[in-house]
């Protein structure tokens, strides 16, 4: 009788590490977002320079493509040309890629 109370209690021992470890390792990350930069309208993409300035470029799907600083700091409107750019349905300026050289 001795033997099987041993061997249920590293059963219930073993059951309740494995309850615990497995808690902690499926539980989901927590995440937390901090918006740098606000008063975008549909933007698409957002590209780096490349060119060891650390610009940063967001295209806005009405046309417009957004330079900022390395401080997320607005250096101004890059290229506009929401004149020519439709945005019915699934239209619009989707990218951009810069050429380094």
């Amino acid at each position: 009788m001795a033997n099987f109370y041993a061997h249920w209690n590293r059963y219930i021992a073993t059951t309740f590490f494995l309850l615990i470890f497995l808690k902690h390792s499926l539980s989901q990350p927590v995440l937390s977002l901090t918006p740098v930069i606000t008063g975008l309208s549909a933007p698409m993409q957002v590209v780096n320079a490349g060119d060891g300035t650390n610009r940063i470029f967001i295209v806005q799907r009405g046309g417009t493509i957004l330079g900022y600083d390395q401080s997320m700091n607005l250096l101004g409107t890059f290229l506009d040309i929401s004149t020519d750019v439709s945005t019915d349905g699934e239209r619009g300026l989707l990218s951009m890629a810069f050429i380094n050289r």
